[in-house]
């Protein structure tokens, strides 16, 4: 869950294209990569449902500005973790109801496209799998790739080594934000710049005294603390 307000527009077409074909087969494989808007507040929390011809069916819409009026609040979920923490077996998704790229996911297809997702984004379903366990967590991430923002405004270069790289510091504290995925960023931080690396590489380019912050305030985020981010950086430079 998160704060941004941006989606991926190629993903939007994908879906609202799909919707208006009638194709099933287009939108269940464009879905996994979605960022989907939940109405509601959210510091209330709960899902948002309504009941439909298809029963209970959970209400999400394909972007903000798709929210109908009056609307209090909304949060945005990549769609992994939606699909991942579903409350029942007998709920359906509701995608954009009222629109034209209104599209019901039955029941019985949320698990299909669950697995989908969990193929899709390996790295997040091991996080979700290890449970905040701290040895099964950096077995998953240590070898694997991560999304690291760059903060707007700051310097172009795309080279971890680079002294000018802009990397996303978190406020009042000395702690960088790292994501699993591109949806996940954008769920979190909306259209911020940002590139793919491996963990092992960001690992060897690790400023001195910081922190880093992983899929911040989500479920399945962590909080790496600066000394441990320094031994794995000392390890990682003398590796092989």
């Amino acid at each position: 869950m998160g704060e941004g307000r941006w989606v991926d527009d190629e993903v939007v077409a994908a879906l609202h294209d799909a919707a208006r074909r009638g194709d099933p087969d287009a939108y269940v494989a464009a879905l996994p990569h979605a960022c989907l808007v939940m109405p509601g507040d959210p510091d209330e929390g709960g899902w948002a449902v309504a009941d439909t011809p298809a029963g209970t069916s959970v209400v999400v819409y394909t972007s903000v500005e798709a929210l109908p009026d009056g609307v209090p609040g909304y949060t945005i979920w990549a769609a992994f973790d939606l699909f991942h923490g579903w409350p029942d077996p007998a709920w359906s998704l509701l995608v954009d109801a009222g629109l034209s790229t209104e599209v019901t996911l039955a029941a019985e297809a949320v698990p299909v496209v669950a697995a989908r997702a969990a193929r899709a984004y390996p790295l997040d379903a091991a996080l979700w799998a290890a449970d905040a366990e701290p040895r099964s967590y950096l077995d998953a991430i240590v070898p694997a790739d991560v999304v690291v923002p760059m903060r707007p405004g700051g310097s172009p270069s795309l080279d971890l080594a680079d002294p000018e790289f802009a990397w996303w510091r978190v406020p009042d504290e000395p702690a960088i934000a790292l994501f699993t995925s591109p949806v996940r960023l954008r769920a979190r931080l909306g259209d911020a710049p940002w590139l793919v690396a491996a963990f092992a590489d960001v690992l060897r380019h690790w400023p001195d005294g910081h922190a880093a912050l992983v899929d911040p305030d989500h479920p399945i985020g962590a909080h790496l603390p600066a000394d441990a981010m320094a031994a794995m950086s000392d390890a990682a430079r003398t590796s092989p």
